[in-house]
């Protein structure tokens, strides 16, 4: 039985409906045409270019969280954002994944829950618009906020933020010394921040990843686009699920690719998939995808009506993750020399898997969250 007819045709299908499907199907052309042949492109510049958003705006792909009078599709179903970063996995394009999921699930969904602050009004008619690049950061840093002003000083700084070397504006999630979660809007080019860019990250070259710092960065209380005790923790579920979601769809394209190569493979004769060792590696890593997609479908029912638990979306994270990087290293072994070859897709994923769980890592490990739960 080939590994590539066992598994679905809806992609992760458990937790997708009949308008993602229509959804999915209008996105694969437009990634086959704009994103495939430029990604060679991206990856060498270190970013995917500008014409991309004002693009995928175009199409109707991004916004899609953002309320229609600001542009957007007005649509609180976070599953279309899923749905485009898996189809941008599909093709390879993992830092775009990463900065669109990011965007559409998290983001602007954060925003537009306050939708009726003017720098919340700006940023999500950007996005909508292509015509702002929105970076996200978690700032693991306890801020001070003057008592008489309100103005809050940001103080810190974010090792890896994606598309960060070419947003236009930084979303802000930060705590105060008081334990309230602040939601802050900021123009990139405020005074006391200074982005590096990463010149060449383990994996994931088209992701326009950057080091922020925050060096004493004066914010008036305007800027402030939500204040609460909990936010971090639901920010913090949904990026989870963000990630987990291009994981998995990451694991099953690379599984494909290497059951296509080593069906295609011949060594003495017979083709690499003919071997019992070959279909057992691979029958185990389709057994894997199969159960993560279980959890990844619970967890995204769980959050389109109401909200993703901290616990299981870290479970999800932890085991996408590594699922993600399991299918790599033994795609790689398959694919033999040529698996270290970058004309072969498996070795650019072999590089993403491991940016990712570096990613996951550096604010919060999904490890340290689910051990609170012990």
């Amino acid at each position: 039985m080939s590994v590539t007819e066992s598994a679905p045709t809806r992609l992760l299908g458990q937790a997708f409906e009949d308008d993602h499907d229509q959804f999915r199907d209008s996105l694969r052309s437009f990634v086959d045409r704009v994103v495939r042949p430029q990604l060679s492109e991206w990856r060498t510049a270190g970013a995917v270019d500008s014409g991309f958003h004002l693009s995928a705006a175009a199409q109707g792909i991004l916004g899609t969280t953002v309320p229609e009078h600001l542009g957007g599709g007005g649509s609180e179903d976070r599953r279309f954002g899923l749905v485009a970063a898996q189809e941008l996995m599909r093709v390879g394009a993992t830092g775009a994944a990463l900065a669109l999921g990011l965007t559409e699930t998290v983001v602007a969904p954060a925003l537009a829950v306050a939708d009726a602050h003017p720098g919340a009004r700006d940023v999500l008619a950007g996005i909508a618009s292509g015509t702002k690049r929105v970076a996200y950061i978690d700032l693991d840093a306890t801020v001070l906020v003057t008592a008489d002003s309100g103005i809050v000083t940001l103080d810190g700084r974010a090792g890896t933020v994606i598309d960060g070397a070419h947003a236009t504006d930084y979303v802000v999630l930060a705590r105060t010394e008081a334990g309230a979660d602040l939601l802050i809007v900021l123009d990139a080019r405020t005074p006391g921040i200074t982005c590096s860019a990463q010149s060449r990250p383990v994996g994931a070259l088209d992701s326009g990843s950057a080091a922020v710092e925050f060096d004493k960065v004066q914010v008036e209380p305007s800027a402030v686009v939500r204040q609460e005790q909990s936010l971090r923790g639901t920010i913090w579920s949904d990026t989870a699920l963000a990630v987990a979601a291009i994981c998995l769809a990451g694991a099953e394209e690379a599984l494909r690719w290497t059951v296509d190569y080593v069906q295609d493979r011949t060594v003495f004769g017979r083709s690499v998939f003919a071997f019992d060792n070959t279909q057992s590696i691979l029958g185990r890593l389709l057994g894997s995808v199969i159960a993560a997609r279980s959890i990844f479908g619970d967890c995204v029912r769980a959050q389109h009506t109401g909200g993703a638990g901290s616990t299981e979306a870290a479970a999800l994270l932890v085991t996408s993750t590594d699922l993600f990087s399991s299918v790599v290293d033994k795609g790689l072994q398959l694919h033999g020399g040529f698996g270290y070859m970058h004309e072969y897709p498996i070795a650019q994923a072999f590089a993403d898997a491991r940016f990712i769980e570096l990613l996951v890592d550096e604010v919060e490990s999904p490890g340290t969250v689910l051990a609170r739960s012990l």
